[in-house]
């Protein structure tokens, strides 16, 4: 029964029906012989019908053989194309030619972040920059404003008081000096503030403070001589008595004992606030103590970018010494407005902030000249056509970058508005130059795989072997993603020993 209902439906003749035939002509036997030879007889029945069961089922075989081999037939050159898409596959990343492009691509993608980094800080701190020496010029206007106010009362008396002739000397320079660190800090700014290259305007700067040292040296000079030698103490009352009677002596009606208020502020301050120039010198001392000081802040985290030198990444050494020459010299400046506002702001005069005053002023030209050399040493006003033609072309292709970057983002809007196809969107960035490569080694490597014109999503992949090579793509996809070089070696190498040991 059980072999009649598995082959019947195949061979309906090999299994009928009980029929009504006649036995033999055999005499009838009991017993058990005679029930051995009924069971011989019934089996012995359709005898005569298998010949043809057999003819059915020769014809079966033939015609699955038949499909199997057509199936064979067209499977075939699925398999040799996939086998030869396997084999231009691998040879096409292999370990050392397919981690030497994708590492590559990986470590240009992270220098171009690092550098798109380094310029977003590099524009914050050079408006930060900007900021200070805007108000650094302001306050040296004022500076200026205030000294010229001071030389109207010191030189007309500067033959009846030589308090008064110094006064006036330091003054002079005073103005000059002030004047050119205005000019000085402005021309930075037209530098600093639209973070453009003007080599004109950076020469202008080294220029003016060039100017400026010229003037700070005499005016240093002119304070040392007014304030220090006042710092000795007074003599003692055991001098001698010609001492004693000139010390004793009024002073005349025409030529004041000790010099007047204009020949002591700044630069030099010995009195107390009393008016509004008082007032002026205080304030704009005190300013521009601040100023200097966080100026010093800006060119301190300068020099970490061009210092050490090295001549292959372009830091210079005079580069590097003009950065550090800045920042020595913003300390000074700023503590040289220090002792000029405790001789200004206070009640008493202090002789010894007066010579710390001129002290540090002479050291602060010092470092500035050190500072200036370096600037022209480093080619601040050299070949400044050369310069200007390229900070031109750089200025067309920043508006060029601009312009592409204005109809780039036009481009995305209308195709998040379904405004266009993406053939036209794709014909749009190729005419912009911004149309993506065909291949990206540093995307999933599954897609990385069909942008190279290998679907692993076709239909004419056998189902084993496009599941098995899918699901090698898929454990290497996120070693790809994660960028894990180690890994994808190891891998890569997995696959080499296996479909090429």
């Amino acid at each position: 029964p059980l072999a009649r209902a598995l082959l019947g439906p195949l061979c309906s003749g090999c299994f009928p029906a009980p029929m009504a035939v006649a036995d033999p002509p055999v005499a009838e036997l009991a017993g058990e012989e005679g029930e051995e030879r009924r069971e011989l007889l019934a089996w012995a029945r359709p005898a005569h019908r298998r010949p043809w069961c057999r003819e059915r089922r020769a014809a079966a075989a033939a015609s699955v053989a038949a499909v199997l081999l057509t199936s064979l037939a067209c499977t075939a050159p699925s398999a040799k194309r996939t086998g030869e898409v396997a084999s231009d596959l691998l040879a096409m990343y292999r370990p050392a030619s397919f981690m030497k492009a994708l590492q590559e691509e990986r470590e240009e993608q992270d220098a171009q972040e690092i550098q798109d980094e380094d310029e977003n800080t590099g524009r914050r701190w050079q408006i930060a920059e900007c900021v200070t020496n805007l108000n650094l010029a302001a306050w040296k206007l004022v500076q200026a404003g205030a000294v010229i106010a001071e030389a109207t009362q010191n030189c007309p008396k500067a033959e009846q008081d030589q308090d008064r002739k110094l006064g006036c000397f330091i003054n002079i320079h005073a103005v000059v000096a002030s004047t050119s660190a205005a000019t000085s800090f402005f021309a930075s700014t037209a530098i600093l503030c639209p973070g453009a290259e003007r080599p004109r305007a950076e020469c202008t700067t080294v220029l003016a403070a060039l100017v400026e040292t010229f003037a700070t040296f005499p005016a240093a000079a002119g304070q040392i001589s007014l304030f220090c030698p006042r710092v000795t103490p007074p003599p003692s009352v055991d001098a001698d008595l010609d001492t004693r009677r000139l010390a004793a002596l009024p002073a005349p009606a025409t030529e004041p004992a000790r010099a007047g208020a204009a020949a002591r502020r700044l630069l030099t301050p010995l009195r107390a606030p009393e008016d509004s120039l008082d007032i002026a010198f205080c304030t704009w001392q005190i300013a521009q103590s601040l100023w200097f000081f966080a100026r010093a802040g800006i060119q301190i985290r300068k020099a970490v970018t061009v210092c050490p030198p090295d001549e292959e990444e372009g830091k210079t050494k005079a580069g590097c010494a003009e950065v550090i020459g800045e920042v020595i010299t913003q300390f000074f400046n700023g503590a040289k407005f220090v002792a000029a506002s405790v001789t200004t702001c206070v009640k008493e005069t202090i002789y010894p902030a007066g010579c710390a005053l001129g002290v540090l002023n002479l050291l602060s030209a010092l470092s500035q000249a050190a500072g200036v050399a370096s600037a022209l040493v480093n080619g601040a006003c050299s070949d400044l056509d050369e310069k200007e033609a390229n900070a031109s072309a750089a200025i067309a292709e920043d508006i060029k970058r601009a312009r592409q970057a204005a109809k780039y983002r036009r481009i995305r809007r209308l195709w998040s508005q379904k405004k266009l196809t993406k053939e036209a969107v794709l014909q749009a960035l190729r005419d912009l130059g911004l149309a993506p490569p065909r291949t990206l080694p540093n995307t999933p490597i599954v897609k990385a795989l069909r942008r190279s014109g290998v679907r692993p999503m076709n239909s004419s992949w056998p189902p084993a072997i496009f599941l098995h090579d899918r699901r090698e793509l898929e454990r290497l996809r996120p070693e790809v993603e994660k960028a894990d070089w180690g890994k994808i070696e190891a891998t890569f190498r997995e696959w080499e020993r296996k479909y090429h040991p």
